[in-house]
């Protein structure tokens, strides 16, 4: 049995009734189904790591802060089912880190890399001002020159024109 749990910082209920809440869950999920696992995970914010526990009967298995100094993502279970428990930092953008739980060979850190790429950002005022340049310009071809100058000529003109409505960024991904 899997549950999720989130307690926000401030609640606007009576923490006790929370957790009589959970008491009484995971006594009915024991009772119904004895040898179930139970795990219930998430962000339990301010509520008590112990109180937690002693109410529940469940186990703690995240020992690690999850956010600054603070355990506030933490996974309670009933049988000792995962072997290995990680905190790693989040896929996510999150001031949390993520807890994984698995059971098998512990798993290495894969190697993360960044790189920097060029982008044009858009907006809708530059879109309408590039639109803008666009209706008003005037491009002619020579007749005396060939086809490929004549490309060229354009390309040169709508890149320029291109790179200062929308000029290029670097950015790290």
């Amino acid at each position: 049995m899997i549950g999720a749990l989130y307690h926000p910082p401030k609640p606007l209920y009576h923490t006790n009734a929370l957790l009589d809440y959970l008491q009484a869950s995971v006594d009915a999920m024991s009772t119904a189904f004895p040898t179930a696992t139970v795990v219930i995970a998430d962000d339990f914010n301010t509520l008590d790591d112990s109180e937690v526990i002693s109410r529940s009967a469940l186990n703690s298995i995240v020992n690690r802060p999850t956010r600054g100094a603070q355990n506030l993502d933490r996974i309670y279970i009933s049988d000792a089912c995962y072997e290995n428990v990680q905190v790693v930092r989040s896929t996510v953008k999150s001031d949390h880190q993520a807890v994984i739980a698995y059971t098998g060979p512990r798993l290495l850190p894969h190697n993360k890399s960044t790189e920097q790429r060029t982008v044009r950002l858009r907006s809708p005022t530059q879109s309408a001002l590039f639109l803008e340049h666009v209706s008003n310009l005037k491009i002619s071809f020579s007749d005396d020159t060939d086809m490929q100058t004549n490309f060229d000529n354009m390309y040169a003109i709508m890149r320029d024109l291109l790179s200062r409505i929308y000029p290029e960024r670097i950015r790290l991904q």
